[in-house]
């Protein structure tokens, strides 16, 4: 949504937008995968003036308002195409040579990783997943103008949104754990302008914005890549007694092997709190003078009118020539 100053009327508008998963297209990666879509977007605003009839801001002129809502509520996933170990090599199998023996522990570690897709499934790695990405936003806003004089004006704003979606599944790195983000946060400021003189403008300007990530929530195994309950992520469940410098995380480690995706584990999740105050203060003043000239050939108005509309991008109804010659008179600032 955007934030806008209201008007002398009651413009309102209205919003809603349902795609759905019958317009979704197959990737390249899975092609014989439709991955999910499910989008709603609805929304509302509403501006115009405030007053009260022979009161108040009779006249419409003084003090605007602008209020609006915007919500949506996304559920969609991606197909992923990672790299995992084969079946043979899961069983110690085809990579060892002559002599060779499996490592217990090796052999532990790459069996974290999930079972390959059948084959034929997957065009890019040979094990394809949906990604779920999930995502729900509550916004609203509020604006107040008010108009002292010509000179002076003040405006009052004030935003809130709140996102909560779910983590650990980004494209780059899919995690054995997922969680659900919630990020509320506002924006809200206080802006007064003020035109001192035709060549003199002052604007001040207070603000207040952030927002609180919270990460602590909602921490589960990723059954997308085979981790379906909560024992599945713990290192008691494969025999894996190693000790930690501090053995406070009970869950498998983080798996890297040459030729694979990495197999991410990260159970710990965090907070974070930001605020940003800002006190600002633009003042501006032009100086020296821009000679004129009076123009009353029509030929010549023509020529200025078209240079100054190309160069400002605004578009002129045209005079026609006999009003042109008698009435016409156009004084233009130097080009």
């Amino acid at each position: 949504m955007a934030l806008k100053t209201g008007a002398k009327e009651f413009p309102r508008r209205r919003l809603r937008v349902f795609p759905q998963r019958r317009i979704q297209a197959r990737t390249f990666n899975s092609p014989s995968k439709k991955p999910p879509l499910r989008y709603n977007n609805y929304g509302w605003s509403l501006g115009g003036p405030i007053f009260l009839p022979k009161t108040f801001n009779t006249n419409r002129e003084k003090s605007f308002f602008f209020v609006g809502q915007d919500f949506k509520r996304r559920k969609s996933s991606d197909i992923v195409g990672w790299n995992v170990p084969t079946l043979a090599q899961r069983q110690g199998t085809g990579v060892l040579t002559a002599g060779q023996t499996a490592d217990p522990l090796g052999q532990t570690l790459v069996n974290l990783y999930p079972l390959p897709s059948p084959a034929g499934s997957c065009t890019s790695g040979n094990f394809c997943f949906a990604n779920s990405s999930p995502l729900d936003v509550n916004e609203y806003m509020i604006k107040v103008d008010y108009v002292f004089s010509p000179s002076n004006q003040l405006s009052v704003h004030f935003l809130h949104d709140a996102n909560t979606l779910l983590g650990g599944n980004s494209l780059t790195a899919v995690d054995a754990y997922l969680y659900t983000r919630t990020i509320p946060g506002l924006n809200s400021g206080l802006h007064w302008t003020s035109v001192i003189n035709s060549t003199t403008v002052n604007a001040v300007t207070f603000g207040f914005a952030g927002n609180r990530i919270t990460e602590k929530q909602g921490i589960h195994p990723n059954a997308s890549l085979g981790f379906t309950t909560s024992a599945s992520v713990l290192k008691a469940t494969y025999g894996l007694n190693y000790q930690t410098i501090f053995n406070a995380n009970p869950s498998i480690p983080t798996v890297q092997i040459a030729g694979f995706n990495n197999l991410t584990v990260t159970p710990f999740a965090f907070d974070n709190v930001t605020r940003t105050f800002t006190v600002r203060d633009d003042f501006s003043k032009s100086s020296g003078t821009t000679p004129s000239r009076q123009v009353s050939s029509c030929s010549e108005a023509e020529r200025i009118r078209t240079r100054f509309r190309r160069s400002m991008g605004r578009s002129f109804s045209r005079t026609s020539r006999t009003h042109c010659r008698d009435v016409f008179s156009l004084t233009q600032r130097a080009l």
